[in-house]
């Protein structure tokens, strides 16, 4: 049976991405995956050709120095007991154990890739913890011992190789977070403009870093044509509090889902809002992995004009439609129009994991 290696530091629950490389790859013939990460819940369900080593991680200062290098002792042994199994590590992070590897054992010919949730540069990564810039600092050695380095869109790629121009052009590589081919909705009707439009916002939220305000302003100019429902872990009472203050109702908050009940729910919805505001240059350049999500369970999507990596994505001549709004100037919108469907045929998102991890288990296991 082939196995795979895959070092996630930070808790998987928070990065659905990985969750789906992971069932991918498992659910390949005679594969097994084995996963280190850390967590302060239980991990989402896999099959049994996933095996989870959860490393506890604490989060009190004092003890977070023990607990990373516990981390990094055990990824570090496993990688020496089992030296012709290939490796994937996700971000700076998780670099440290594999530097360390290859440090002692110069010629290896086990098969190792890395992939980038986002893009920071050197600068960037200076205002990062320890742990991130020092494995920033060593993993910049190994680069071009790597068989893969992917990030998720081709301007990131760009720029990182513009810092690490010495990377063969032929190890860099893309995959977008792309949700399951399952998540496709077979049931796809056009949207009911003879009632409230119905929005729905899942991810982060920020006063600063989201158009939230915009969006409310907005919704309560149209006088209950639309409202919207928010799913978000990652909400700080401020933003909750401006909700409540200011969208008279028209907007409600739901805090946390599952990623798994996404599917199931999504579709309730007629359209799936992206609000970053393009805050950082890894905001800018990103096409949110909730484009792909909210299309694939058959939704229209606005997101920001402001998103550079997003712009290949704007699509009007079939729905689900994918648009880019400015969300700086919607008293322009004429959302009515967005939402037509006459004259338009259906087309079922082309954007799932499978037509892109099939790339990364190749060049994993190819001979």
């Amino acid at each position: 049976m082939k196995e795979l290696l895959v070092i996630h530091f930070r808790p998987i629950n928070l990065y659905p991405p990985v969750i789906n490389l992971v069932r991918f790859m498992s659910e390949q013939k005679n594969v097994k995956v084995i996963l280190y990460t850390t967590s302060n819940r239980s991990a989402p369900q896999f099959s049994e050709s996933v095996q989870v080593v959860i490393i506890p991680y604490s989060t009190i200062a004092i003890f977070r120095m023990v607990a990373t290098l516990n981390f990094y002792i055990r990824v570090l042994i496993r990688l020496i007991s089992t030296p012709t199994v290939p490796v994937l590590y996700y971000e700076s992070l998780s670099s440290i154990p594999v530097w360390l590897y290859l440090t002692f054992f110069k010629q290896t010919n086990r098969k190792i890739a890395a992939h980038f949730h986002e893009y920071f540069s050197n600068i960037e990564y200076k205002r990062h913890s320890f742990w991130e810039r020092t494995g920033r600092r060593l993993e910049s050695s190994i680069f071009r011992k790597l068989n893969w380095i992917s990030q998720t869109n081709m301007d990131r790629v760009k720029f990182f190789k513009k810092e690490f121009p010495e990377i063969p052009s032929v190890i860099l590589q893309t995959l977008p977070n792309y949700p399951p081919k399952s998540w496709l909705s077979d049931n796809f009707k056009s949207i009911n403009t003879a009632r409230p439009l119905k929005l729905v916002y899942v991810g982060s939220l920020t006063l600063e870093g989201t158009f939230i305000k915009e969006l409310v302003d907005w919704l309560v100019m149209q006088g209950g044509k639309l409202n919207c429902t928010i799913f978000s872990q990652n909400a700080g009472q401020e933003v909750v509090s401006y909700l409540t203050d200011h969208s008279q109702g028209l907007v409600t908050f739901k805090g946390r889902i599952e990623y798994d009940q996404l599917p199931f729910v999504l579709p309730e919805y007629d359209v799936g809002l992206v609000l970053y505001n393009g805050a950082s240059t890894n905001f800018t350049y990103n096409a949110p992995n909730k484009i792909f999500e909210y299309l694939a369970c058959g939704l229209d999507v606005w997101f920001p004009t402001i998103l550079v990596s997003s712009r290949p994505y704007h699509q009007m001549g079939t729905y689900p439609k994918a648009i880019m709004v400015d969300f700086s100037k919607l008293e322009t919108f004429d959302y009515l129009l967005a939402v037509r469907s006459e004259g338009v045929s259906y087309k079922p998102s082309p954007f799932v994991m499978e037509m892109v991890y099939v790339e990364l288990y190749d060049k994993i296991f190819q001979r």
